[in-house]
């Protein structure tokens, strides 16, 4: 919903980063080929990701480009990345399922870079959903268990980020971003064909312009 939204308001041009194995990149060009898409990714899933699509059948303007979001500067950085976009259009940035397996702190400096090389384009959007610490929430112990899980498995952690949505706005404020707005799926109820819950959700969705 999100990405469409953006795509309706102009954005022409798609970055999705550690993509994976996920299906956007292919069904947004399928639905609408004039997107710019670009699929970045560490070298190895960005070469897979490339076989795959060209099985399926690629389509012109859907690129796979190796991107490591960890790195400031050399090939295979999100700037070097950005630089080789049109900077006369606008650009949407999507991250999902990724934020979360980095501790804040070093999260932060990506999204700080991030919002900086956004800023050549004449208008630049964020979108990705993280996993705040709600304490308060009545399913937290079981996010805690869920956060044990993913880290024996992953071989790491699973931090979650900010205790509040204000603190979350606050914080992509800081690190660069003009404009940031935070959701929850339940926010989402009244307009989108979705299983609803009587319960607060646990994630939140982040649009952030630069």
């Amino acid at each position: 919903y999100l990405v469409d939204q953006a795509i309706a308001e102009g954005y022409e041009q798609i970055v999705e980063l550690a993509a994976g194995l996920s299906s956007r990149g292919y069904l947004v060009k399928k639905a609408h080929p004039s997107i710019h898409y670009v699929e970045g990714d560490l070298p190895g899933m960005s070469v897979h990701k490339a076989e795959l699509l060209d099985k399926l059948g690629r389509r012109p303007g859907h690129i796979t480009q190796p991107c490591n979001i960890l790195e400031g500067s050399g090939e295979h950085s999100i700037e070097v990345l950005l630089a080789g976009l049109d900077k006369t259009k606008k650009t949407l940035i999507i991250t999902e399922g990724l934020v979360n397996y980095f501790d804040l702190l070093t999260i932060r400096k990506v999204w700080a870079r991030m919002a900086m090389a956004m800023k050549d384009f004449p208008q630049a959007r964020y979108i990705t959903e993280v996993y705040p610490k709600l304490e308060q929430h009545q399913s937290y112990k079981y996010v805690k268990v869920a956060q044990k899980v993913v880290g024996f498995f992953t071989q790491g952690e699973y931090p979650l980020h900010y205790n509040s949505n204000e603190a979350m706005q606050q914080g992509f404020l800081e690190d660069g971003f003009t404009q940031v707005a935070v959701t929850a799926p339940e926010d989402y109820y009244g307009r989108l064909d979705m299983p609803t819950s009587s319960r607060q959700s646990l994630v939140r969705l982040v649009v952030a312009d630069a």
